[in-house]
């Protein structure tokens, strides 16, 4: 609190020792001054000792003898004198001195006590209309106003707003009546700002017991309360970001399921010989409009990961020619006859990109399917690579349309697809959002430069990894002749080669299409596939691609119980499972039989429509390797089957090897 204008030089003391730096020093001087009070009443009782003593010798030798005949009242006057004397002395030692020693030592305590509380509060006293009496330092120092400029001013100069006046209303309620009241109040300071203070207000009441003034005791909470709103934020972003990731799970799953059998099924009929020239392109069609869904599905997907923070970058070093090919083959399936698609890149030992394979490829097809897309009759993709220093550049080059200003302004605005809408060419306008935020999270950027009516070059700039041995080259260099001219329509992708499931997961890519149909198993028997799904249309789906197969035999199994008990009881040669399957999960069945050593080298792969990277690496986590997304294409499918067969009869041909290494147990 301030110091009052009639303030004690005691307390004016202890107000200067303790701006000249301490505690200690306050109280030393505050029991200096008692004591210097103290010295001239033990003065005045010495003196009156004195003069007691030498009245009383004056009178018994000088007075008395010569007075044979004392009056009454003198003698009585000296009585009382004397007696005064005498009494005097002895009520300042035995009682008042005491007294006084207890009320100094008192009030140096309170002078302890509001120091400590000076230094560690913020303190004000108001009359009981709300007008301000005193503030200490702290309250002057937080409030950013003067001393003298609060004295008289009513507290609610204070107000910040935040409270409702029925807030307040239940303060002087309670404090009215003499209670003490405890809140957290957000008061504004005199430069506007808000500061949230830890309030104790305390009525003090007079010598009648009305209340005369309340002292408001504060500790700043500020960096608290930000600290909590910062958590509540933080808390209700996980909830959203939780119930987002649920959403687009479920939506996810429900959308891919009955996309299984759309494309699916269209895929096995379009292998059907027998189809007309019209049903054929119909199908054709249908296929089309699937694969666009999936890829809409997909890039959704993407899209919330990224802005959510669960993308995961895997980088490594990363050859272009080789990259380009396989982007080049993907984007064929945008093919148009019309239209040239070319790479220049060379077969280059520098071209060597630090990033993720499975996510460049993705920006390049991308790229690519935009640039014939948006292209003119008779124009041209051309995809080409330079390196720059300790930077590459990936380049997307089309002779269509072109921006103008406009255009390129708003050309990474997510949904926006620059008045294409209107036109018959395809698409949800985020992919290239999610190619420029995929380039930014590997490390590098993407640029633009177009002139309407002229076409566009997109370049992806990404850091260069270290050179790698030119013979690593000497495998792809047959395969990138197809990319370094104009490809053929005849060595177009096929549509499923481009299914989301391949460019997501970038599991077991169909290197070579399935078995034909007819061929033999290469044992002379078939393979038994346990096949885990309650979807009556995923078990169509996945019977009819089976069908090509006749060297698979495929079980089903319509729960995880029925799975369980199928397994046990004639072991297959592979567990194909669904995620979901209504009793149990395909990661807990999976769980129950690696645990029996009968099972443990099961071969296993997942077939889901759980795409999110958290759904398949807790299947990874789990020791499921293999997973692949719904839709599944067919060749895919197989192919990853009979890789899953091979590497299982790999393994058990070396544990059967009699040159294989033999482990001893010592006993």
């Amino acid at each position: 609190m301030s110091i009052p204008a009639n303030a004690t030089p005691k307390s004016v003391g202890a107000r200067s020792s303790r701006e000249n730096g301490g505690r200690r020093g306050a109280a030393n001087a505050a029991v200096a001054g008692t004591r210097r009070g103290d010295r001239p009443m033990a003065l005045l009782a010495r003196i009156a000792l004195v003069v007691f003593v030498c009245e009383a010798v004056l009178m018994l030798i000088l007075v008395i003898p010569f007075l044979q005949d004392v009056p009454d009242w003198l003698e009585a006057l000296i009585d009382a004198t004397g007696l005064t004397l005498l009494v005097a002395p002895i009520i300042y030692f035995w009682l008042l001195r005491p007294a006084n020693r207890t009320a100094a030592k008192r009030t140096v305590e309170l002078e302890q006590q509001k120091f400590a509380l000076d230094a560690a509060a913020i303190v004000s006293v108001t009359d009981v209309q709300g007008g301000i009496i005193d503030a200490n330092d702290k309250f002057c120092e937080i409030s950013g106003y003067e001393r003298a400029e609060l004295v008289g001013q009513n507290h609610r100069i204070l107000n910040s707003g935040v409270h409702a006046s029925e807030f307040f209303s239940a303060m002087y309620k309670t404090i009215s009546r003499g209670a003490v009241w405890r809140a957290e109040v957000c008061n504004r300071t005199r430069n506007g700002g808000l500061v949230w203070m830890d309030t104790t207000v305390i009525p003090s009441a007079g010598a009648d017991g009305a209340i005369e003034r309340y002292t408001a005791i504060r500790f700043d909470i500020t960096e608290r309360k930000h600290m909590e709103e910062a958590i509540v934020a933080a808390q209700a972003a996980q909830r959203a970001s939780r119930a987002k990731t649920e959403f687009l799970s479920s939506v996810s799953h429900e959308l891919r399921t009955p996309l299984n059998a759309v494309i699916g099924l269209t895929s096995l009929l379009a292998r059907d010989p027998s189809l007309g020239p019209v049903q054929a392109q119909r199908v054709h069609h249908i296929g089309n409009a699937g694969q666009h869904l999936l890829g809409m599905i997909s890039d959704l997907l993407d899209l919330s990961i990224i802005e959510r923070g669960g993308f995961r970058i895997r980088p490594e070093a990363v050859a272009l020619p080789e990259l380009g090919r396989d982007a080049l083959l993907l984007a064929g399936a945008q093919w148009r006859d019309d239209i040239e698609l070319r790479s220049t890149i060379a077969d280059d030992a520098a071209l060597v990109v630090h990033a993720d394979r499975l996510r460049l490829r993705q920006i390049l097809v991308n790229l690519l399917s935009n640039g014939i897309k948006y292209n003119r009759k008779g124009g041209r993709v051309t995809l080409s690579a330079e390196r720059r220093g300790s930077a590459i550049a990936i380049s997307v080059t089309d002779t269509g349309r072109g921006l103008n200003a406009q255009q390129l302004a708003h050309l990474f605005e997510a949904f926006n697809r620059l008045g294409a809408s209107n036109s018959s060419v395809q698409g949800g306008g985020i992919g290239l959002v999610i190619s420029k935020k995929l380039a930014e999270l590997m490390g590098g950027r993407i640029e633009v430069q177009s002139r309407e009516g002229h076409g566009s070059t997109f370049t992806v700039w990404l850091p260069a990894a270290e050179l790698v041995p030119a013979a690593a080259f000497a495998d792809i260099n047959g395969a990138n002749a197809i990319a370094r001219g104009a490809i053929a329509p005849s060595k177009r992708a096929a549509p499923g080669a481009v299914n989301g499931t391949v460019i997501g997961t970038e599991i077991g890519a169909a290197t070579s299409p399935p078995q034909a149909e007819g061929a033999a198993a290469d044992a002379g028997e078939r393979k038994v596939v346990l096949y885990a799904e309650d979807n009556e249309i995923n078990i169509v789906v996945i019977s009819a691609m089976f069908e090509l197969r006749p060297d698979l035999e495929l079980r089903v199994a319509r729960s995880g119980s029925e799975a369980l008990k199928a397994a046990r009881a004639q072991r297959p040669d592979l567990l194909l499972l669904d995620v979901h399957l209504g009793d149990m999960t395909g990661i807990e069945l999976y769980g129950l039989l690696k645990h029996d050593p009968a099972m443990a080298t099961l071969p296993v792969l997942a077939l889901s429509a759980d795409a999110l990277p958290e759904q398949i690496a807790a299947a990874r986590s789990a020791g499921i390797v293999r997973y692949l997304t719904k839709p599944v294409d067919c060749d895919v499918l197989l192919n990853n089957i009979d890789q899953a067969l091979e590497e299982y009869a790999a393994t058990q041909t070396a544990e059967t090897s009699p040159f294989a290494p033999t482990t001893f147990t010592a006993r």
